[in-house]
């Protein structure tokens, strides 16, 4: 069903319903329940996007300008949403039961997708957890079932972009993302065909040179976020084996050249500046 807005004729006052369209929540598609959209009841409503806040120095007599270290986002993302029957019909019992189940239940954050019919958050993902369910009851029915979610960032982000390399490779990856003054660190999985060294450097970066000594088909997984390396057999040691420099992308064009005997691919999910 395309986004836009409607009349329900259920609501009181005629009021309108912006609607964002069907969604996949923790695996599950909302058409699993029947005809129904996501949608927010107002005519005139601001969206959340994003909030930061500067982390600064007081001021104080002696010093009138403040000393700035760094950006912070103040909240994860968050949205109060509400489910509707297309055809304006209230929900059962039973029928609300089921989705409060479906959204309620999961311990922790989940993927969300939304199809709002625009293209909007086609590419987008974000992992929430819904937190407050309430009933809108116009007549003794139950016409809309009202949720509160909050997602694990401050943004969306976009699905897993792929970029594969076989040792020799200078691979183009482009850093898409919409905070353009932030390095972004990508997970990068190798696979050794040999035993030796593999050494990865991005162009954006000069002598920020990573080096592994790996073992013939110890796969790596390296997030260079968190910091963590996990190879297939338990044998990779940090001290002897890896020379302790992370990759990361500028925003924008980065050619990165990976050398030794390898195949392997970097994984990325840029950050999307959008609201629900």
């Amino acid at each position: 069903m395309e986004g836009g807005e409607i009349r329900s004729p259920k609501c009181k006052g005629g009021g309108k319903m912006a609607i964002f369209g069907s969604f996949i929540y923790n695996g599950i598609s909302s058409a699993s329940f029947g005809n129904i959209v996501l949608c927010k009841f107002s005519s005139i409503e601001d969206r959340f996007t994003q909030q930061k806040e500067a982390l600064k120095g007081e001021l104080n007599p002696w010093r009138d300008i403040t000393n700035y270290y760094a950006d912070k986002y103040s909240t994860p993302l968050t949205a109060s949403v509400e489910i509707v029957k297309c055809n304006g019909a209230p929900f059962s019992g039973e029928e609300a039961r089921k989705i409060r189940s479906w959204l309620l239940s999961p311990m922790g954050y989940r993927l969300l997708e939304i199809d709002d019919g625009t293209g909007l958050y086609d590419d987008i993902e974000f992992f929430a957890k819904f937190t407050v369910s309430k009933e809108k009851v116009f007549t003794g029915d139950i016409n809309a079932l009202c949720f509160e979610f909050e997602c694990n960032a401050p943004y969306g982000t976009t699905k897993d972009r792929i970029y594969k390399f076989d040792g020799g490779d200078t691979i183009l990856i482009n850093n898409t993302s919409d905070d353009n003054e932030r390095d972004y660190y990508p997970v990068i999985v190798i696979t050794p065909k040999a035993t030796g060294v593999i050494k990865i450097e991005n162009d954006a970066y000069p002598g920020e040179v990573m080096e592994l000594s790996v073992l013939n088909g110890n796969m790596l997984t390296i997030n260079n976020k968190n910091l963590t390396i996990v190879d297939l057999i338990d044998d990779f040691n940090f001290s002897d084996d890896f020379n302790l420099t992370w990759i990361r992308l500028k925003h924008g064009i980065n050619n990165i050249t990976a050398t030794g005997d390898c195949t392997g691919y970097f994984k990325c999910n840029y950050i999307r500046m959008v609201g629900v």
